[in-house]
């Protein structure tokens, strides 16, 4: 009677915990084998209970209130610098170095490049990630060392993408799999289990324990994406930026016109394959009505 009643109320917790797996939107659960246990218990008042008192419905609403309460933006900053080819190189590590000495928790170098592709020519592309608060002074001196080594800046942009759902979707999962967790950890020191119970509880906590790694990486990753910004630094020549904005409307008109004369010649190709099996077939059959014709007319004439 004992072990039965054990039994019974293992399967009533297991059956709880599928539910509440499903309900955080899980359905591919490996433990979904006690469906059918689940049904059977139905009726159970414990059961009911279980499910009543789980906490993971009424904490949901909660926390998607205080977090949908705050917008959550990952900013990205893009600039373009031109500067004389003699300073462009000084400037471009004063933007590095000054970013290493403020530290990582303000400014971190995703990448840097200096490319010098002959002696009239040389471009540095810079990607780091920023403390929003601290960028502020730090755009501040780009441009003042742009203009201090005779350059401007040609060109700015900014963009931003909200990721405000995603961390709260991150956020919820994350903690219904927490809770989960614990709930198995339970299941596995109840007294009494079977062998075959607790093998299952330990393949299902195997899964959900990578689960919460895999979210807690996710969110790790969202939270750096709005706590440190994105900025894009690209500096050219001075001169080859004027010269490129000159010339532009000649060069992309050339581009143009080769692009253009390729096409029409891949048309004309394109015609010359689909027409040649009809005039394989075509030029016969107008040669003998026109021969036919002639001998026609030429017995008319006689």
């Amino acid at each position: 009677m004992i072990g039965s009643a054990m039994k019974a109320l293992q399967y009533t917790i297991i059956t709880a915990v599928c539910f509440s797996l499903v309900a955080c939107g899980n359905p591919t659960s490996k433990i979904g084998t006690y469906e059918s246990d689940m049904m059977q218990s139905a009726r159970s008042p414990m059961m009911k209970q279980t499910i009543s008192a789980s906490p993971l419905r009424d904490s949901a609403p909660e926390q998607n209130a205080s977090t949908h309460s705050e917008m959550l933006l990952a900013y990205r900053y893009n600039y373009q610098f031109a500067i004389p080819l003699k300073n462009l190189e000084a400037v471009a590590q004063k933007a590095v170095l000054t970013c290493q000495n403020a530290g990582a928790s303000k400014c971190r170098i995703v990448t840097s490049s200096l490319n010098k592709h002959s002696e009239d020519f040389m471009s540095a592309n810079i990607e780091l990630r920023v403390e929003p608060n601290w960028f502020k002074s730090y755009q501040e001196g780009l441009k003042a060392d742009s203009i201090a080594a005779s350059g401007k800046l040609t060109n700015s942009s900014v963009s931003a993408e909200d990721l405000t759902i995603a961390i709260s979707d991150s956020g919820a999962k994350l903690k219904a799999l927490k809770t989960l967790r614990t709930r198995l950890f339970t299941l596995l020191e109840t007294k009494g289990s079977v062998l075959k119970d607790i093998i299952e509880v330990e393949r299902e906590l195997a899964r959900v324990q990578e689960q919460i790694e895999s979210s807690t990486a996710r969110l790790r990753v969202l939270r750096t994406r709005v706590n440190m910004s994105q900025v894009h630094l690209s500096y050219e020549p001075k001169s080859a930026a004027a010269s490129r904005s000159s010339f532009t409307p000649i060069t992309q008109a050339l581009t143009e016109f080769v692009s253009t004369v390729a096409f029409g010649l891949a048309n004309v190709i394109r015609f010359i394959a689909f027409a040649l099996p009809w005039l394989i077939l075509i030029l016969p059959a107008f040669w003998v009505v026109r021969k036919w014709l002639r001998r026609r007319r030429a017995r008319k004439q006689a």
